[in-house]
């Protein structure tokens, strides 16, 4: 029973609860890393281009509703219990790419399991 409540805060809107679901108990997570690129003009061999990690803010909605909110770490990611099935994630609007909240990225979250998804956002850089 415990377990189905924090299932329940986590799919009301807690930020990165996926962690807190006591282990062994039935879970269906969406484990994300976000990447950005590219970060400067013009790529060199020795300094990273595109797929770099970033913190920000995100919005997951289902049916055109948000039922949650995440925020990834320094290392561009996050972890959410979400119920299986197809959802959106929108960037917050303080993002740093170009245009957040157009940039919406499409993930099915699959039963019983951890889905692992990288996403990758434009920075408008060119």
């Amino acid at each position: 029973m415990r377990w189905e409540l924090r299932l329940v805060a986590c799919a009301l809107g807690a930020t990165a609860c996926a962690d807190q679901i006591t282990l062994g108990a039935p879970s269906t997570v969406l484990a994300a890393t976000v990447v950005r690129g590219p970060v400067q003009p013009v790529c060199r061999a020795d300094l990273p281009c595109d797929d770099v990690p970033f913190v920000s803010g995100f919005d997951i909605e289902r049916g055109g509703r948000r039922v949650a909110t995440a925020r990834s770490d320094s290392a561009g990611r996050f972890r959410i219990a979400l119920a299986p099935g197809d959802y959106r994630v929108v960037p917050h609007g303080d993002a740093p790419i170009i245009f957040p909240r157009a940039q919406v990225k499409d993930v099915r979250v699959t039963i019983d399991s951890v889905t692992r998804v990288l996403l990758h956002f434009d920075t408008g850089i060119r």
